[in-house]
């Protein structure tokens, strides 16, 4: 089957072991609501074969600026994922946060993130995401000390580039959660995850827009590829 198929082609049914069942919820309230409901849409998405034997617990914590964590020890085991009940943008936030969990613990050898130990189930995602244009402007971002953006009253002003935010941003294992998370949103097509992935693909005036998240158009190649990588490691069948 064509990865360009695959998320219009229902054929295909999720395989192994669900996400759900690796993740147990002990939060409570709006947190334990969004895990669940997020967990539900990745359900239909795809599972994760029958290589994941870890479980850990979803947890409320985090904050406004840093609202979803996964946590690790430094030997690499796990500890849990946070969400914090203040995330404007809490469904992506958590599945983001899956995906951290999934590339460092179930994809390649658990204790380290697959993205940035070059795993060639990954290979295919890696080229296409270096090849997007918003990680081109990303990229360009980088090097730049301020940058022209427009003016609340006409005209434009410059501003200073976040360099260290855009660092950040570039990192393997953050595309990589950013990506699986717009993965999902655009597999699932469910209301929740496309509302508030367009809160976070919105510009915003007088303000640098650093681009987290792809444009359709843009993000096409990168899921193709991570569709390729789900069926090769069995995650659906």
């Amino acid at each position: 089957m064509p990865a360009s198929d695959m998320g219009r082609d229902k054929t295909w049914q999720p395989a192994g072991t669900p996400v759900s069942s690796i993740l147990r919820i002990e939060a409570t309230g709006k947190v334990a609501r969004v895990a669940k409901e997020s967990l539900d849409v990745i359900d239909q998405v795809h599972g994760v074969g029958l290589s994941a034997h870890v479980a850990i617990p979803i947890v409320e914590g985090g904050s406004f600026s840093r609202p979803g964590v996964f946590e690790y020890y430094k030997g690499g085991r796990p500890v849990h994922i946070e969400l914090s009940s203040r995330s404007s943008t809490p469904h992506i936030d958590f599945t983001h946060e899956v995906g951290h969990f999934l590339d460092h613990q179930v994809i390649g050898h658990p204790g380290e993130y697959a993205s940035r130990a070059g795993n060639a189930v990954l290979s295919g995602w890696r080229e296409a995401v270096e090849a997007t244009e918003a990680v081109q402007r990303l990229s360009d971002l980088s090097e730049m000390s301020r940058f022209r953006v427009s003016g609340p009253g006409g005209g434009f002003r410059y501003v200073p580039v976040d360099r260290m935010y855009v660092r950040y941003l570039l990192r393997p294992q953050e595309l990589f959660a950013r990506s699986y998370a717009q993965l999902v949103a655009m597999e699932s097509q469910n209301a929740d995850f496309l509302t508030e992935m367009a809160i976070l693909r919105a510009t915003r005036g007088g303000l640098i827009k650093y681009p987290a998240q792809w444009r359709n158009d843009d993000f096409m190649a990168i899921r193709e590829s991570l569709l390729r990588a789900i069926m090769e490691m069995k995650w659906r069948k």
